[in-house]
């Protein structure tokens, strides 16, 4: 989710730049428009009162102008007007904002306007010459307040302003809504798919149904891990086989070993046949007291269990079983061991005796196997 969340703050903060942008410029232009429109409106105001002025003053004298242009002043209200003479202003007789210069240009017929703070708030006055050949030069003296043109300014920039806060919160919730479903929720689940992939769990694929750079990753993902999970079936097939064949070595292996004891076990066996053979004879002569015919008994059931030992000793070495764990005592099975083995030593002239020490040495195994 960290790149979801950069994503949607880098487009939060784009959108909000773009909007900025687009604000300022459209205050700047609904300033200057407000500017030409009223600087226009002024003028055309000025021109037509001017030439009103002219006509009263050419025909009815400068008395009976300068009593229009009061007139006039009392009839608009959101425009102030005045009179002047031009050859009257002094320096210190200049209205505020009016500069020498400015009375110059008056003195030619350019007018002059221009924008200056007031008590009441900015005002935009406008000063238009009055030349007639032969009379006084003046001037109509127009001012007006930009209080309503502020006014409204000020009212179109907090609505530029809320208008932008909007549209950023709405493009940012959107981001947010686009970011989460195709970068952060795609994102979450290759985490959570590469995380089970190195605990070894390659089950369950990774279903994306957006078909971009994400999609495409998650498809190759799928595709690494079914030829993953592949390998490791032919490898624990091959482990397998490698084990039975492992299996199937060892226990030829036994049985050759089987083979080389039973020489070794036959003579073994010999001496016990022979003793048991002697003592039934004498027992089926009858000649034998009771006591020598106990005796003689006793013998033979001591060598056939020792036969039978051998016997079994051979079998659990050639059978092939799985391990059973028990508590063994070393010893007792070497010296097990060592008289199975002694036969097939003594016949390839080796003799085979068992050391002292190692009582009470167990171990949890499988004796027959060790």
């Amino acid at each position: 989710m960290r790149l979801a969340r950069k994503l949607i703050l880098a487009l939060v903060v784009a959108i909000f730049a773009v909007m900025a942008c687009n604000a300022y410029l459209r205050l700047r232009s609904q300033v200057h428009f407000f500017d030409v429109e009223s600087e226009r409106d002024l003028r055309a105001t000025a021109r037509a009162l001017a030439s009103g002025t002219e006509a009263v003053r050419r025909y009815d004298g400068e008395e009976r102008a300068r009593r229009f242009v009061q007139e006039v002043n009392l009839l608009r209200e959101e425009i102030d007007l005045r009179w002047l003479w031009l050859e009257d202003l002094g320096v210190s007789e200049l209205p505020p904002g009016l500069s020498p210069a400015h009375v110059d240009d008056l003195e030619r017929g350019t007018e002059v306007t221009f924008v200056r703070d007031a008590d009441s708030g900015q005002r935009r006055y406008l000063f238009w010459p009055l030349l007639l050949d032969g009379q006084r030069p003046a001037a109509l003296e127009l001012s007006e307040s930009l209080r309503h043109e502020q006014s409204f300014i000020r009212t179109s920039q907090l609505t530029i302003l809320l208008t932008a806060l909007g549209v950023a919160m709405v493009c940012a919730l959107i981001a947010t809504a686009v970011g989460v479903w195709f970068v952060g929720r795609p994102m979450r689940l290759l985490s959570e798919k590469a995380r089970r992939v190195g605990a070894g769990d390659l089950s369950g694929p990774l279903i994306l149904r957006q078909r971009d750079e994400i999609g495409e990753l998650a498809h190759e993902i799928n595709a690494m891990c079914e030829r993953l999970a592949e390998a490791q079936r032919q490898t624990r097939l091959e482990t397998e086989a490698r084990i039975q064949a492992i299996e199937q070595l060892r226990h030829v292996d036994r049985l050759r070993t089987v083979g080389q004891l039973a020489s070794g076990v036959a003579h073994e066996l010999g001496t016990p046949l022979n003793v048991v053979s002697g003592h039934a004879g004498m027992i089926r002569s009858g000649e034998l007291s009771s006591e020598e015919l106990a005796r003689s008994a006793g013998v033979i059931v001591e060598q056939t269990r020792r036969m039978t030992a051998i016997i079994c000793q051979l079998l659990d070495f050639s059978r092939r079983t799985g391990p059973k764990l028990a508590e063994t005592e070393l010893r007792a099975l070497v010296a097990r061991t060592v008289e199975m083995l002694s036969p097939l030593a003594e016949k390839s002239g080796v003799t085979m005796t068992l050391a002292r020490g190692g009582e009470g040495a167990r171990v949890r195994a499988d004796h027959n196997q060790l």
